[in-house]
């Protein structure tokens, strides 16, 4: 009898195993037929994905280890996450999609110097705005010309600011050299007591996240700390800040090789949000958005392919642009065919074209190796010029009304304060659902 029992059980697991076997190792299903092309029905559903903690993690990590169970496991995965969807639209597509090249042309050294110009003629005189919590790059401009302060004194203080920051938050930085920021602060202080500052960016400090290279660091992109050697030059971002006399103070932490917008890094930690210590700061780009969303720094500069500058500014109270493609030269050795370039700020001025964004969109040099999607430019508006006075602008109202009601209460202020200045219209935009599946990463 318990033979017989036994030889039931067993087979009733082989049963078991076989169907698991025959779903996870099956072609993946062609989900429900897809939608035409130019269907803009908003789609977002949640994804009813598989979920492991504690002891389940360990274990499935363990099985991925093993070279013949890791096929089927990354089958189901995929199969579990919705990837039928994916393949729905690829079935849709027709064999020749038409294209559409946007008018490229090369960006020539003069329309360059026409844009740094502006940021090149800032003035002291230019009347302060209303006091605020973190300062901005003209309120650190202003200072050091008045004689309230000093680079020197600015790296001091910030020096000493930032093992407090990550006590309470986490590491924010990857490196961080003293003696480089004192060095750098030093040489700014002596070109303004002379007179002679390079630029409104003289002696103000930023950080570059820990994917772009910065001379003298070695460049992990968030991944464990391996004995890499430090980068023989400046990325031509750090180059262009350097150039205008900016303090770069460090590489910042990001979640591993950015494969996340939540903001966590396994071996760093941190960093959190400052507005609440509980909470993430959004990534990859993490900890460039919570040094400026701190007050550590004005400006930091992140890589965004996925929402990796869009979604920490969104969580962190800043201004962040994701600069568009070719527009920002950059050297990297990661596919990143999405990947662009963007700085973080406190306010939309330091942010916009007349400064930061003039400031790194140089051209490219000749043989400087920049990524390809940075051989061609298009000429932005002219510098200095006064933006419309009424704008046409978007709304997707499909994510607006799919929020949490906080959220969603928050947006409908702001756009309705927007309407009393601008044209709304409603826009769509189709496959959502599919493009999430698709770009399921920070970037």
């Amino acid at each position: 009898m318990v033979r017989g029992a036994r030889a039931a059980a067993l087979c009733v697991a082989a049963a078991a195993a076989a169907r698991w076997c025959a779903f996870v190792l099956a072609p993946l299903p062609v989900g429900e037929p897809a939608r035409p092309l130019d269907d803009g029905a908003y789609d977002l559903v949640d994804v009813a994905a598989p979920v492991a903690a504690g002891w389940r993690l360990r274990v499935l990590a363990g099985l991925f280890r093993v070279d013949a169970l890791y096929p089927a496991l990354a089958r189901f995965l995929l199969n579990a996450n919705g990837v039928d969807r994916v393949r729905s639209l690829a079935r849709a597509v027709p064999e020749r999609v038409p294209s559409r090249p946007l008018p490229l042309v090369r960006l020539g050294a003069a329309e360059y110097e026409r844009q740094v110009a502006a940021a090149a003629a800032w003035s002291p005189d230019v009347a302060p705005r209303a006091p605020r919590r973190r300062w901005s790059v003209e309120d650190y401009a202003r200072a050091y010309r008045s004689g309230a302060t000093t680079p020197a004194a600015v790296a001091e203080a910030l020096l000493a600011a930032v093992p407090r920051l990550e006590a309470a938050l986490g590491r924010v930085f990857a490196h961080c050299d003293a003696a480089a920021v004192r060095a750098q602060a030093a040489a700014a202080t002596r070109r303004l007591a002379a007179g002679a500052p390079r630029s409104v960016f003289d002696g103000v400090p930023v950080a570059v996240k820990d994917m772009i290279a910065v001379a003298g660091f070695p460049k992990y992109s968030g991944a464990f700390p391996s004995g890499r050697g430090p980068e023989p030059r400046d990325d031509p971002v750090v180059a262009r800040l350097r150039d205008a006399g900016a303090i770069v103070v460090g590489a910042t932490v990001m979640t591993e090789f950015g494969i996340s917008p939540i903001g966590w890094n396994a071996h760093y930690g941190g960093a959190r949000n400052p507005w609440d210590a509980d909470r993430y700061a959004g990534g990859s780009s993490t900890g460039s958005a919570v040094a400026v969303a701190a007050g550590l720094l004005p400006v930091a500069v992140g890589f965004d392919g996925g929402g990796s500058v869009r979604v920490p500014a969104a969580l962190t109270g800043l201004y962040g642009l994701a600069a568009g493609f070719a527009r920002v030269p950059f050297r990297t050795e990661a596919p990143c065919s999405m990947t662009h370039a963007g700085p973080f700020a406190t306010t939309a001025r330091d942010a916009e074209l007349a400064l930061v964004y003039a400031l790194i969109s140089a051209p490219a040099a000749d043989g400087e190796g920049t990524h390809t999607t940075t051989t061609l430019y298009r000429p932005p508006p002219p510098s200095g010029a006064e933006p419309p006075r009424r704008m046409r602008l978007g709304v997707l109202r499909g994510a607006i009304d799919d929020s949490e009601p906080d959220v969603r209460d928050a947006v409908e202020a702001a756009l309705a304060a927007l309407a009393e200045d601008h044209e709304l219209v409603d826009v769509a935009i189709p496959h959502l659902m599919t493009l999430s599946l698709a770009g399921a990463r920070g970037g």
